[in-house]
């Protein structure tokens, strides 16, 4: 049976995995920092929501990294979906870090749900049709991330004005990002949506360092 793969050239693959193989191990060093720096200021569900990010953020630049890096073509699939599926355990993690610090009330435990409750099913979904729907998926990781707007009232009554406002743009940089990924008819798209994945990703990492522990 034929393996369904997107094709990219190898000067892409190359900098497709160079670029999440150093997000990698930048994430992990803000992530230990953080985590090192969270422990004697957070409380223990607090520290527990620290960790569910780092976790979240690490399996998914990783699980991109092994994806692209890797060249057998059953074992290069499986990792694709890994990286999938890896995305909307980031959404949730990095939700879940603010809810569990900031949000601990009715309100938060339904957002959590709703969160965590797609997840699961954006998984299965990725688990059996990888390589289908594509434009469906990207749809449902972008109501993911927009699912503040549901609600805002009830994150701005309990975030700092900065930190909504960098959650605002970490969440136009994903959007536009998504448009990247799904545009496969030209070359380094796939990589544009990787940077604009790591910029993303460092707004958000400084909006809840900045919210939690400043």
């Amino acid at each position: 049976m034929e393996i369904p793969l997107v094709t990219y050239s190898q000067a892409e693959e190359r900098a497709n995995t160079i670029s999440h193989v150093v997000g990698f191990f930048l994430g992990l060093i803000a992530v230990v920092f953080f985590s090192i720096q969270a422990w004697n200021k957070l409380s223990l569900i607090g520290n527990v929501g620290v960790w569910i990010y780092g976790i979240t953020l690490l399996c998914a630049l990783g699980s991109s990294s092994l994806y692209h890096g890797t060249v057998e073509k059953r074992l290069k699939f499986l990792y694709k979906k890994l990286d999938h599926i890896c995305i909307y355990l980031l959404i949730s993690g990095s939700y879940s870090i603010l809810i569990l610090n900031r949000l601990l009330n009715t309100e938060g435990y339904l957002f959590l749900a709703a969160l965590w409750g797609m997840s699961v099913v954006g998984i299965w979904f990725k688990a059996r049709y990888v390589h289908r729907f594509k434009v469906l998926s990207t749809i449902m990781y972008i109501i993911m991330g927009y699912i503040f707007f549901v609600n805002p009232t009830v994150f701005e009554q309990v975030l700092k004005p900065e930190t909504i406002s960098l959650l605002t743009i970490c969440g136009g940089i994903y959007t536009v990002g998504a448009g990247f990924y799904l545009w496969k008819s030209q070359k380094w798209t796939h990589f544009t949506w990787h940077i604009l994945v790591l910029v993303a990703a460092g707004f958000h990492f400084y909006a809840v360092y900045t919210e939690l522990l400043s």
